[in-house]
């Protein structure tokens, strides 16, 4: 996603599409991990 954002631009949509796909997966994660 870092490299996207340098070489597209923080607003391109394909940048904005990682970022989402990104945040799902880090809240899968987070869910899995005990209190």
């Amino acid at each position: 996603m870092i490299e996207i954002g340098r070489n597209k631009g923080l607003l391109h949509p394909e940048t904005i599409k990682c970022s989402q796909e990104l945040d799902v997966i880090m809240n899968q994660f987070q869910n899995l991990k005990p209190n």
